[in-house]
């Protein structure tokens, strides 16, 4: 459910309406996660600060956070900050790396920071239609990044 934010960055106060909207049992929507972009679809980026308070909020409510990713790489390094900034340290449970958007074809990476989501994702993910054949050659572009602990640091 996209919701409104200028520059197309959702605020805490947006969050917290939409999230106290839908907190009644029979409500038809029932929040589960909240999923960040970072940049933004429009090119805005949010600073820890930011992300530590939408992901505290979300926590409190009883969601999960997941951070897409695609413009990640280059954002990090804009703001001047590790990237654990904006990821787990700021409260994000999950972030989606679009390494296509940063060079590779059709390679994408999925970084669990909390470990009890992992559990089932392999099946979601076969589920979902996204187990390629020949998959080694698309993860290939990955593998000399293999090991590298950018953001555990």
């Amino acid at each position: 459910m996209p919701l409104p934010g200028p520059a197309g960055k959702l605020t805490l106060e947006a969050l917290r309406l939409a999230l106290d909207a839908h907190r009644l049992p029979y409500t038809p929507l029932q929040p589960a996660a909240l999923s960040l972009t970072q940049a933004t679809e429009l090119g805005t980026v949010y600073r820890p600060a930011e992300i530590a308070a939408l992901t505290s909020l979300a926590h409190q409510r009883g969601l999960r956070v997941h951070m897409d990713g695609a413009r990640f790489a280059t954002r990090w390094h804009f703001l001047d900050c590790h990237p654990a900034d904006l990821t787990w340290r700021a409260g994000v449970d999950v972030l989606s790396f679009g390494a296509t958007k940063n060079g590779a074809l059709a390679a994408e990476a999925v970084v669990f920071f909390d470990r009890d989501l992992v559990r089932d994702f392999e099946l979601r993910r076969k589920r979902a239609g996204h187990l390629l054949s020949k998959s080694r050659y698309v993860a290939a572009q990955a593998a000399g990044v293999r090991g590298n602990r950018c953001l555990e640091a």
